[in-house]
């Protein structure tokens, strides 16, 4: 028991500078949660750009589902040979 009693001086140091630590590591994450975004401009003029390539990139799926419509002439190679009755 008096072995129990002396490690609970040591164990509460180190707790208490484990404490201090990670009040500071809190201070410093709202400091940076309180920081403006260093490249607000660039993000807003990268997420315009992505958007008219989506824009684009869809415009060329409405092209392609067009031309699949349309039936596909076969062509000599891809003709079947046909069965003839005797």
């Amino acid at each position: 028991m008096d072995n129990a009693l002396e490690g609970f001086e040591t164990k509460l140091s180190a707790v208490r500078e484990e404490l201090a630590d990670t009040e500071k590591q809190l201070a410093s994450a709202r400091e940076e949660l309180s920081a403006p975004f260093a490249k607000e401009d660039e993000l807003t003029a990268k997420e315009a750009r992505l958007k008219e390539l989506n824009i684009l990139l869809n415009m060329d799926q409405k092209d392609r589902s067009l031309l699949d419509d349309e039936p596909e002439e076969e062509s000599p190679e891809r003709q079947r040979p046909r069965d003839f009755e005797r």
